[in-house]
């Protein structure tokens, strides 16, 4: 690869880092007293910076102005130092107290200052070499090169450990699909870059252990793993705020409702034939059903009212046995008590669907008895009818209540799905 190339991934970088902060800018005026907004600013410019230094025609701008060669592979790396920690310290304001936050940060930043200041002693106990951007291939042969950059490295590793501790476990309490996605995301960033840690440690001590200087591609590498590293955080860290624009907060609900449509329309249109009079319209093919993408959480929300009703008219005039065969089979096998409920009302249902014609019609909604568990909220109403519809699909143990209520395998084997 040409340094032309390495350039290119090292301003692809350097956008992904400065589009980031120029979209939290506007957030930033409005809001500037909040202390994580403010951290994650301050390590998105760190990280921009460290990345314009580290290449040409910055990297040899500075070191002719400072008058020292490859001191800008110093001041890169320490600028780098500096963005790990105020990512950590963006992460401590999300997940903890302000007062735990801060003695966190604290110590981050002690950590921080060692680690840049023994870098600093081993830059300049090491002979001078001529200038160069690619300083680490070329002269990673030395003891105290290597030893700068194996510093640079731990400290790198463990910030990126805490990284991808702290977003996972701010994203398992999230609530939005959106930052939980997000965080995710810069949890992934944070796996690249150990892959790169491991990629830099290898090209660090490879030299000094006697073997062969690494190629240049390795450096080209690096900047690849770099530049998709730097592109995670950026994208993770700022999809909270853009994602629900896009839908990345509804389209979970929406796969949700869709599924839960095909997993209750089979015991739905069941129910609706035997019950018409509850469906506000005739069932449509599985095929139409599979298809058909809209008005999803209307559909389910009509679906589990009508399952409902047809399930209390149908409890009406189910076999009185159903319930005391249930409970006794379901105690003996020793279900726990949700799962006994679902048993006791698909016994009910289906006893009451294989009756003798007569009664489903003739009961009324008024003289109906709701025997089904009261649940707290539209979600809970859904998870139940889902566990009715299975237990009536795939129950053995609700065959052997059938077993019981008819005396025969023949009449199970006529009433129950196979």
């Amino acid at each position: 690869m040409s340094l032309p190339t390495d350039g290119l991934l090292q301003a692809a970088a350097v956008t992904a880092a400065l589009l980031a902060f120029a979209y939290k800018f506007p957030s930033l005026r409005r809001h500037g007293s909040n202390l994580s907004l403010r951290a994650f600013a301050i390590t998105i410019l760190l990280t921009g910076a460290a990345l314009i230094v580290l290449v040409d025609p910055a990297h040899g701008l500075i070191d002719t102005l400072i008058g020292i060669p490859n001191f800008a592979s110093l001041a890169g790396d320490g600028l780098a130092a500096a963005s790990a920690c105020g990512s950590l310290c963006f992460l401590a304001y999300l997940n903890y107290p302000p007062e735990h936050a801060h003695r966190a940060n604290i110590v981050f930043a002690a950590i921080t200052g060692v680690v840049i200041v023994v870098m600093t002693v081993l830059f300049f106990s090491s002979p001078p070499r001529p200038e160069t951007p690619n300083y680490w291939t070329l002269y990673s042969g030395t003891p105290q090169t290597a030893a700068f950059r194996l510093v640079f490295l731990t400290f790198l590793s463990f910030v990126l450990v805490q990284i991808a501790r702290l977003t996972l476990n701010f994203a398992s309490i999230s609530n939005r699909t959106s930052t939980r996605i997000g965080l995710r995301l810069v949890a992934a960033g944070g796996v690249v870059g150990q892959l790169w840690v491991a990629l830099e440690v290898a090209r660090a001590l490879i030299p000094v252990l006697g073997g062969p200087r690494p190629p240049l591609w390795t450096e080209t590498l690096g900047r690849i793993l770099i530049a998709v590293l730097v592109s995670l955080i950026a994208i993770g860290s700022t999809l909270p705020s853009w994602g629900p624009r896009l839908g990345f907060d509804g389209w979970p609900a929406l796969v949700s409702g869709y599924l839960s449509l095909q997993r209750l329309y089979p015991l739905w249109k069941t129910l609706g034939r035997v019950v018409p009079g509850v469906l506000l319209v005739t069932p449509r093919a599985r095929v139409v059903e599979l298809v058909d993408l809209r008005d999803i959480h209307f559909r389910l929300y009509r679906r589990v009212v009508e399952m409902r009703d047809a399930i209390v008219l149908l409890k009406r005039i189910a076999d009185p046995r159903a319930a005391e065969v249930a409970i006794a089979l379901g105690r003996d096998e020793g279900l726990t008590a949700d799962d006994l409920e679902v048993l006791i009302s698909a016994a009910q249902v289906v006893s009451a669907l294989h009756r003798r014609p007569g009664s489903p019609r003739e009961a009324t909604r008024g003289e109906a008895e709701n025997l089904s568990p009261e649940l707290a909220d539209f979600d809970a109403e859904v998870r139940w009818l889902e566990l009715l519809a299975h237990c009536y699909d795939h129950s053995k143990l609700l065959r052997r209540v059938m077993r019981f209520l008819d005396g025969t395998e023949i009449t199970l084997v006529a009433t129950l799905p196979p």
